[in-house]
Parts: C-alpha cells; sequence; structure tokens
C-alpha cells in the first residue's frame, strides 16, 4: 500500500448515552478480550502513538473513536472477560454493547482481535454467536504470530477458520511488534469502507 492515511483520535464516549449522536460514517470497531492488544492495533495502523495503551486492562468503560482522513472510523469497544470487574460493571458493559450495536449495525463492522496463540474460549464464541445472530459483519484478526514456530503458523489458519467458521479471506495475521501483515490489513479496511460507500 503506498498510500497511509491520517488517523486521529476523535471523541471518547464514557457516560453511556441512550443514543451515540456522533455523525454516521462507516467504520469498524474493534472487538476482543481486554488485554488482548486493541489499542496497540490503533497505534500501529496509524503509524503513531494516538491510542493509550492501559496498564490496567478493563479498569474503565470507554468507546474511543478515531477517524480515518476525516471519512470513516476505527472505534475501540470497551474489552470484555476481564475477571476483575464487578459484576455490575460487567452488566453495563453488555448493555452498552448491545446499545452500540442496535444504533450502529448498518454501518459498522466488526474487527475481532485475537491472540494468535490460544484457542477461544466460551465468552470469544460467545461474543461471535451474539454478532452472527445480529447479523453484523465482521473480520478476524490474529495478532501476535511471531510468538508462533513455523508449524504452528501454518496450522493457524485452519484452526481459526475451524473455530470460528470464517473464510480465509476474512482472517488476518499480524504482529504489531514486528510490524507484520498491518498494511495488508488497512489496505482490506480501506477498500471494504470504499465498497459501501459507492
Amino acid at each position: 500500500m503506498n498510500y497511509h492515511p491520517e488517523i486521529k483520535f476523535y471523541k471518547c464516549l464514557n457516560d453511556y448515552p441512550s443514543r451515540f449522536p456522533l455523525e454516521a460514517r462507516k467504520g469498524y470497531a474493534l472487538i476482543g478480550r481486554s488485554n488482548v492488544g486493541k489499542s496497540s492495533l490503533i497505534n500501529s495502523l496509524a503509524n503513531s502513538t494516538i491510542a493509550r495503551v492501559s496498564n490496567t486492562p478493563g479498569k474503565t468503560i470507554t468507546i474511543n473513536y478515531y477517524i480515518v482522513d476525516g471519512n470513516w472510523y476505527i472505534i475501540d469497544l470497551p474489552g470484555y472477560g476481564y475477571a476483575k470487574r464487578s459484576h455490575e460493571i460487567r452488566t453495563r458493559w453488555d448493555e452498552i454493547m448491545s446499545r452500540f450495536w442496535k444504533n450502529n449495525k448498518t454501518d459498522i463492522k466488526g474487527l475481532i482481535l485475537i491472540d494468535a496463540r490460544h484457542i477461544p474460549n466460551k465468552l470469544d464464541l460467545d461474543t461471535l454467536m451474539w454478532l452472527n445472530d445480529n447479523q453484523i459483519s465482521y473480520i478476524v484478526v490474529a495478532n501476535k504470530t511471531d510468538k508462533l514456530n513455523s508449524s504452528e503458523n501454518q496450522r493457524l489458519n485452519a484452526r481459526i477458520r475451524d473455530s470460528y467458521g470464517i473464510e480465509e479471506n476474512l482472517l488476518f495475521k499480524t504482529s504489531m511488534l514486528k510490524k507484520t501483515g498491518i498494511n495488508e490489513l488497512l489496505d482490506y479496511m480501506m477498500k471494504s469502507i470504499a465498497k459501501t460507500e459507492v
């Protein structure tokens, strides 16, 4: 990809409005466990440190919007599955996610970020089932592929395809550490947004 877009922080929503009153734009919402590295992915896509990487995953529930070329969103949703959250906070997380997708599912696609080293747990699969049941389009990004040996890397596609039931053209393998797969992912995101705007 010869052209690199401008990605900027746009807005943080932390008051849990009943509606999300931002301009209607296309985009991708990042979905994943609290410590999976969504902020690091945003920084890699932007080629700049625009998202703060928290030392205490799961501590806050905010929805952070980033805008790409002033045209479409990358949205960092609160991470799920953090064990130290109270029951009340976990319940509120469920409410916020349902409300967010109710208001955005025609414009926003999901980007499920996973750790390539681990098989999905029940919460991962429940999240996937919820997206499927609500007809929300998504892609899967397997990060930390640098932690896999060659044979594990070769088996990765089949393992994720079997676990998530996703076509291989919707699976992307990245390493934020080695900066591999980032350009290919960003190129796909930009092209898919452009197609929906035609």
